[in-house]
């Protein structure tokens, strides 16, 4: 197969800030297979999944504003106890 590289999101300083800094909310945008590549992504993404945050987009050209709402709320989001 082809190999992926998905360079300096690689980068884990950089996921860091991204989950770190976000007030109300994170949005991740991207290919699942491409992020994969990455043993980091692939367990950021396992643990969206896990706990229900994730939303799949199944075709690239829908509109993001009208995606249905993930099957949580606010007050059901997982704590994440720090390291």
């Amino acid at each position: 197969g082809k190999r992926v590289s998905i360079g300096f999101l690689n980068d884990a300083r950089r996921l860091n800030v991204a989950v770190t800094r976000a007030k109300f909310m994170l949005v991740v945008l991207g290919q699942e297979q491409a992020l994969s590549s990455s043993k980091m992504w692939r367990a950021f993404m396992h643990h969206i999944k896990s706990t229900g945050v994730s939303i799949p987009v199944l075709d690239p050209t829908c509109d993001l504003l009208r995606l249905p709402a993930p099957a949580w709320s606010p007050a059901q989001a997982p704590a994440i106890a720090p390291p």
